[in-house]
């Protein structure tokens, strides 16, 4: 294994590709370089850094980056799609079957919201059942639309259903129209 004088450290913070000018700068610089590594290891997502990016770098910057990465994309995810294609007509049932588990642990992530909904709804003492309908419809679209919440739901944790029903209870003129 190499080892770097001091000197040759002291050189490298100083003339490499960017001063570092400081420890806490030499910290920032470590942190984004195993960032990038928790990515290629599958450790940590793209999409966290691409946030970061977003709101840190120039807005111009920042577009460069994404159509480049769209250019990158591109051709990967048309031979992806088309791979999925082909095994969507060569291996349909098993392609079905395949996403079943989770489909019905959806399912049942949705049967379950609709019970809460269901609870809140009589702890509220309301017992207009179109109404309760509505509520539910709209309810449920909310947390079909947020992947954040449909997690925890499915990890059994409903308080993203308590605040969107306490939400439209607190609707002007109430929830009977």
């Amino acid at each position: 294994m190499n080892h770097l004088s001091a000197e040759e450290l002291q050189t490298l913070l100083q003339h490499g590709r960017y001063s570092i000018e400081n420890f806490d700068t030499l910290k920032r610089v470590l942190s984004d370089a195993f960032t990038l590594y928790d990515i290629m290891a599958g450790k940590s997502r793209l999409s966290d850094l691409l946030t970061t990016i977003e709101k840190k770098a120039d807005p111009e910057a920042f577009s460069l980056v994404i159509f480049d990465l769209a250019r990158f994309l591109r051709p990967r995810l048309q031979k992806a799609v088309a791979e999925i294609l082909e095994l969507q007509q060569d291996h349909a049932t098993t392609l079905a079957d395949s996403f079943a588990p989770i489909l019905e642990y959806r399912l049942a992530a949705m049967q379950a919201v609709k019970q809460r909904i269901r609870n809140l709804w009589a702890e509220a003492g309301i017992t207009d059942t179109a109404g309760l309908q509505v509520v539910d419809s709209e309810i449920c679209q909310q947390i079909r639309s947020d992947v954040a919440a449909l997690g925890r739901i499915e990890r059994g944790d409903f308080s993203d259903v308590d605040r969107f029903f306490r939400e439209r209870l607190s609707v002007p003129k109430g929830l009977i129209q």
